[in-house]
């Protein structure tokens, strides 16, 4: 149901691949390079679908959710930048990662670089609660992922620890992609509350679903 949705804003996703590269290239080409690697045809881009879908809701889609839409892909990108050092991957999709490519420092400072962009890009709207929700989801998922690296090899993981650890490392940034979406409109504050629960559940199904599978 979900994946069928995002034929709704197929044309717009394009449009945030277009915003997306030239949101990096500000930073004189540093970010050109792994830009287009990361986010030129690869993966549903399904963070971003959820805020321009959202965004739609409520009304005609505002200007403004591509560029938060690329925001959220931006933060997307850099947390799995960061996730292949924690994990010393060397291929994703099939491809090379950033640390094969350039090694660990490089690595860590480009997703830092990706995710201060993000902010940057967030505040350029001039509404702090944007900001705050973009920060909010980030320190989320930097907890998630400290849970889960003390998780690590421990086979009596308790549930709760378990569903804390994943609302944080995947769920954040759904739930704060359809919260934006919904911000950026004229929804009641319910209605952004109900938004932000979807996208919650949503991305706490998506992880359980994916760790199952990896049985």
């Amino acid at each position: 149901m979900v994946i069928s949705s995002l034929k709704l804003v197929e044309a717009d996703l394009l449009q945030v691949e277009e915003q997306l590269v030239a949101l990096l290239e500000k930073r004189g080409g540093v970010l050109k390079g792994p830009a287009e690697m990361m986010f030129r045809g690869g993966g549903k881009r399904l963070r971003p679908a959820l805020v321009l879908l959202s965004a739609r809701l409520f009304g005609p889609q505002p200007e403004a959710a591509i560029s938060i839409a690329a925001a959220v892909e931006m933060v997307h990108g850099a947390s799995l930048i960061h996730d292949d050092v924690i994990d010393d991957t060397d291929l994703r999709r099939g491809q090379p990662t950033m640390k094969a490519l350039s090694g660990n420092r490089i690595a860590v400072l480009l997703g830092d670089l990706l995710l201060c962009q993000a902010l940057l890009a967030v505040a350029e709207l001039d509404r702090v609660v944007l900001v705050q929700v973009v920060s909010q989801a980030v320190a989320d998922m930097t907890a998630g992922q400290i849970l889960e690296l003390r998780q690590q090899g421990n086979v009596e993981t308790q549930v709760n620890d378990y569903l804390r650890m994943i609302e944080g490392k995947t769920a954040a940034l759904m739930e704060a992609g359809c919260r934006l979406g919904a911000l950026l409109t004229d929804a009641t504050k319910a209605q952004v509350e109900a938004c932000g629960q979807f996208g919650l559940n949503l991305g706490m199904a998506f992880q359980i679903s994916d760790d199952v599978l990896d049985l």
